[in-house]
């Protein structure tokens, strides 16, 4: 899968980050897809993609540690 977003606001150039669907979760009746993929600043609110092309959701933060780091997306058909 894929997480499409740009550098900074305002920025010429899409950024595309590669990464595995990890699992999913729900918090706060919220149904999230969890990757591999690394979100940042620069990516949250961007769409995240299937290699078919077929959007999945939009990414919102990252969760991080010593151990990991997973980013979450809400789910599009939630």
């Amino acid at each position: 899968m894929y997480v499409l977003g740009y550098p900074d606001i305002g920025g010429d150039t899409v950024t595309v980050t590669e990464g595995i669907i990890s699992g999913f979760e729900t918090r706060f009746n919220t149904n999230y897809i969890v990757t591999s993929a690394k979100i940042s600043h620069g990516n949250s609110g961007g769409l995240a993609l299937l290699e078919s092309g077929c959007s999945i959701g939009i990414t919102t933060f990252a969760k991080t540690s010593e151990i990991e780091s997973l980013g979450y997306i809400i789910d599009l058909t939630h």
